[in-house]
């Protein structure tokens, strides 16, 4: 594929079912997003929806990237033959990079379609997207413009910082065109309810959807796991100092096992890296881990993998901020606080050392997997959302 181009993946074309557009503006490397958008798309099948994935790819270099903001996006025209020819009646956007927002909107008005968004992140006034300065959640341009990022150089430079900060900022007003603002959690759309962009009868909270694999429950190894990314707002560096520590104390027949993109340099004994992994090979894991460690210093607005861990009914121990809390709820795993090494390694050791503890915990995970997010509530609220919209039964 070219690179900054579009790829038109055709959906399956049964003429009794509802069309549908799905935007998404990627990233060479796939991540929780892209998981969203595959989900969106499966979701909208399972309801009847056909569907129709336009994924805009960033350019492989940076300052490309940051032209096609300023331009609001390439190519609208393969956007506009969709409307034209497809008979779309609903237009899903995924993804707040502008580049790939202000056109298809403005479009979606002019043929009468119907626009809804699904927010991942806090892009809508942030221009890292992540809240977070210097390893600290950073709100300064919450309630502003985006300058206090541009001056901090919250992308790396002055120029990207504000190419960011000006296509980020010149496309605020949009979001009061989208019929919904879709959140994955009850944090994130309190910021962007706070932010002013998003109004209160706009906002809907429907988490993302993982389905209970139906792998026969493996024995418990002696084994910590974090999957994720090798960045630093992730905190993996955090979690490895924390290992060295509590590896003296619960013994050596304990072990970390680390899956990520790339290995931090050093040398990390008792810790197996591996390569990223499919979402079965992940659950695989989830299932005879002792505990899942999240140990993220960002704002994360969700977690699949602490959804795949209450699926498998594995305890969680995550840092205590932003929505990652409230995934997990009280009685699901362990929380501490961003960035604490001591407290990691303590939180690690207690879950080692506590059978009892940890089965209360590994029951309450599961319960609450099945109260709150198992499947069939996720798809109900979709069912329920594109019903509203489209006035059409699924």
């Amino acid at each position: 594929m070219p690179s900054g181009g579009l790829c038109l993946r055709e959906g399956r074309g049964i003429d009794d079912k509802v069309r549908a557009l799905i935007l998404h503006s990627g990233y060479r490397v796939p991540g929780g997003e892209e998981q969203a958008v595959d989900d969106s798309a499966r979701i909208m099948r399972q309801l009847g929806i056909d569907p129709q994935v336009l994924i805009h790819q960033s350019a492989d270099q940076r300052a490309s990237a940051g032209w096609s903001i300023l331009k609001s996006g390439d190519r609208a025209e393969d956007i506009e033959h969709a409307f034209r020819t497809q008979a779309v009646q609903l237009v899903h956007v995924h993804n707040v990079m502008p580049m790939l927002m202000d056109k298809p909107v403005n479009l979606a008005a002019r043929y009468g379609i119907p626009a809804v968004v699904s927010v991942h992140n806090h892009r809508g006034f942030c221009i890292n997207g992540s809240v977070l300065r210097e390893n600290r959640t950073c709100l300064r341009c919450l309630h502003r413009s985006t300058l206090p990022g541009v001056l901090h150089n919250c992308r790396g430079n002055v120029v990207e910082s504000a190419v960011y900060g000006i296509g980020v900022q010149r496309l605020k007003g949009m979001w009061r065109r989208f019929r919904k603002v879709i959140f994955p959690s009850r944090y994130l759309e309190a910021v962007y309810l706070e932010s002013g962009l998003v109004e209160v009868h706009q906002a809907e909270v429907i988490p993302h959807l993982v389905p209970q694999d139906p792998m026969p429950s493996a024995p418990r190894d002696r084994q910590f796991l974090y999957v994720g990314r090798n960045s630093p707002e992730k905190g993996l560096l955090v979690l490895l100092r924390a290992w060295q520590h509590v590896r003296t104390r619960i013994g050596v027949a304990w072990h970390l096992t680390v899956v990520t993109d790339s290995r931090p340099p050093g040398d990390w004994e008792g810790v197996n890296f591996l390569p990223k992994a499919t979402r079965q090979e992940v659950m695989g894991l989830m299932r005879q881990a002792h505990a899942l460690v999240v140990p993220s210093l960002a704002a994360e607005t969700f977690s699949y993998v602490c959804l795949e861990a209450l699926s498998a009914g594995t305890p969680v121990i995550a840092s205590r901020t932003a929505a990652l809390p409230e995934v997990l709820g009280d009685d699901s795993g362990v929380l501490v606080s961003p960035g604490d090494c001591q407290a990691l390694a303590d939180a690690m050791e207690r879950l080692a050392g506590d059978g009892a503890g940890w089965e209360r915990v590994h029951e309450h995970a599961a319960a609450r997997y099945h109260a709150h997010y198992s499947p069939a509530i996720t798809l109900a609220k979709w069912r329920e959302l594109y019903r509203g919209i489209i006035g059409r039964d699924f």
